[in-house]
């Protein structure tokens, strides 16, 4: 698991605007513990997305196209998710777009971020961050609230000299 920077997100209606209509009747209907991910198209997101992948290319990272799971979708879960591995999603950078409470929209009231547990370490991650880990591996995610995450499939750039 690595931290590769924190950037602010854009607002969360031009997230959402390029995910289809039925992602606001899903998320308000999300049980504990429930996972919903939404493709989101690339075309479309390429401007909205465009600090999120500008700093996977700083980093040595670029997009990968994966078959058994959607490439790029705005994923959200409401509360923890249990430990589990996503076979065949591999490399993974998730960037955490926002947070939000239980309950009338206030996030933990202790203040707590959420905390990632992937390569056998928790690592806490805050608004804006973005962690690139290995899925297919043991993870989980420990929240207070509903969290929402742009999540990509990325590749190591190869160097060429």
């Amino acid at each position: 698991m690595k931290t590769l920077g924190n950037i602010k997100p854009p607002p969360f209606t031009v997230i959402t605007g390029c995910v289809d209509d039925r992602w606001w009747t899903e998320e308000r209907n999300m049980s504990l513990g429930e996972v919903y991910n939404h493709n989101m198209s690339e075309e479309e997101s390429k401007d909205c997305l465009k600090s999120f992948f500008s700093l996977l290319g700083e980093q040595g990272y670029k997009p990968r196209h994966c078959e058994r799971y959607s490439s790029l979708s705005l994923t959200s879960c409401r509360g923890s998710v249990g430990s589990h591995d996503d076979q065949g999603y591999g490399l993974v950078a998730l960037w955490l777009v926002r947070l939000s409470g239980l309950i009338k929209g206030r996030y933990a009231q202790c203040g707590d971020s959420p905390e990632l547990f992937a390569g056998k370490k928790w690592r806490t991650v805050r608004p804006g961050d973005v962690v690139v880990f290995n899925s297919d591996n043991e993870h989980a995610w420990l929240a207070n609230g509903t969290c929402h995450m742009v999540m990509q499939t990325v590749a190591k750039k190869r160097n060429r000299y």
